[in-house]
């Protein structure tokens, strides 16, 4: 009969350090995606908020021109509402 028996000196390896190297590794990263994807979202929402008032101030400066370079002629609001979309388009 034979036994199958474990004679080395050494006992077998626990991979205990790599599974707890990985999960840190794993935790540091899972924070950074997080940390750079609110970053993103931020960055986003203020850029949104700046094209609104851009996009108000150029209306805003176009209408000024228009009013300013209209002759009391074309005072009617029928006559400038066709000439602003002629403008604007």
């Amino acid at each position: 009969m034979k036994v199958r028996l474990n004679l080395a000196t050494k006992a077998l390896a626990t991979h205990r350090r790599f599974l707890a190297g990985a999960g840190l590794t794993a935790f540091f990263a899972g924070l950074a995606f997080l940390g750079l994807g609110w970053h993103v979202y931020s960055a986003r929402k203020a850029q949104a908020e700046l094209r609104l008032r851009t996009e108000k101030t150029r209306r805003e400066m176009a209408t000024l021109i228009w009013n300013a370079s209209c002759p009391a002629a074309c005072a009617s609001s029928a006559s400038r509402q066709l000439r602003w979309a002629a403008m604007s388009s």
